[in-house]
């Protein structure tokens, strides 16, 4: 742990630059934190809303942590709006939303999820090949395995929404 301090200050920043434990969870559980219903695409952005999912499920998660499942807790027509709404505020509604940058390395982004989720806050996380913004996922948990691998948790907004990615020898292995 490194402790940054500056002295006849009233603030402390206090900062950690690898994970304490070989584990950690949120608590975040996708079939009940997560919505009910599939990415969908329609006429205000046809390649899905999965942006707008995963915020609102960790800021629903981290700011009301409710045991109802988002989709009944909205109908199906307002889960829709609710989605559509925070797929088109995203900024306004977790301006944290992490979209990972190609020059960042993959041990990097690995460290950041791990301590993020050791403060108990679900990460989001863009998957892209060349061009951001690609596909929105939110991480919930990581496991750090006996043979260096780590196994991060995630929801998914697409079929089948609970799944894994696996950070290997300093890269992320292929996913979906």
């Amino acid at each position: 742990i490194k402790v940054l301090t500056d002295h006849f200050s009233p603030f402390q920043v206090a900062e950690y630059t690898e994970p304490l434990s070989n584990s950690g969870d949120t608590g975040f559980k996708p079939n009940i934190n997560g919505f009910a219903i599939d990415n969908f695409g329609d006429d205000s952005d046809q390649r899905g809303h999965c942006w707008g999912m995963v915020a609102f499920a960790g800021w629903y998660w981290e700011y009301k942590q409710s045991d109802k499942n988002l989709s009944a807790k909205y109908s199906d027509c307002e889960a829709r709006s609710v989605i559509n709404e925070t797929n088109h505020t995203i900024a306004e509604i977790r301006p944290d939303f992490v979209i990972w940058k190609l020059n960042q390395s993959a041990a990097y982004v690995a460290n950041v999820l791990m301590m993020g989720i050791d403060l108990g806050k679900p990460q989001p996380l863009s998957l892209f090949i060349n061009n951001p913004p690609g596909h929105a996922v939110l991480v919930y948990k990581y496991v750090k395995n006996t043979d260096s691998t780590v196994t991060f948790y995630i929801y998914d907004p697409n079929p089948p929404h609970d799944n894994i990615i696996t950070y290997n020898n300093g890269k992320f292995d292929p996913y979906g």
